[in-house]
Parts: structure tokens; sequence; C-alpha cells
């Protein structure tokens, strides 16, 4: 079975979000302001990574998009957009 993984998901459109409503059993998505929230709350990052590393195939192709990170480390995205990924939150 094929999977995708997104995480950071900061802004998508309507057909986008019906995709990964309709196939929720190939897409795993982890938005950025659930992300946010559940650190707030107290969930320590490398537990949010875990659950991230959890949902990954065995076979893992990764695709990066500059979009992910916050303004502050990549102040010249196409989209402007609230919210990312910053240094301090690193795969580990």
């Amino acid at each position: 079975m094929k999977r995708l993984v997104q995480v950071g998901i900061r802004d998508l459109g309507e057909a986008e979000a019906e995709l990964i409503e309709t196939h929720d059993d190939q897409i795993a998505t982890f938005y950025d302001a659930d992300l946010a929230e559940e650190k707030l709350d107290g969930t320590p990052w490398n537990r949010l990574v875990d659950r991230v590393v959890a949902k990954l195939p065995e076979q893992v192709y990764l695709s990066f998009d500059i979009d992910g990170w916050t303004r502050r480390c990549a102040p010249t995205p196409g989209r402007r957009v609230p919210g990312g990924l910053s240094f301090q939150e690193r795969w580990r």
C-alpha cells in the first residue's frame, strides 16, 4: 500500500481537503496548527515526531517544500501563510 505523509500543512484548497478526507487510509496529514496546539498543551516535539514516523511506510521518498519553514527561516517563499516549522523542530 502506498501512503502519503504530510507534515506542517498550513494552507490547502477545497479539492485537496476533500482528497485528504476521502483517502484518510492512504494520506496522513499533520497540520501545522494542530502540531502547534499540541505543543502549547505540553506535548513534547519528539513525541509528535514519533507519531509522524509511525505513519511512514518502510520505503520513504522525501520531498521538502521550502514553504514549510517559518518566514524567519525562509523569508522569501511564494505564499506567506502564518506558522511553519522552525530550526528547533528538527527531525531526530
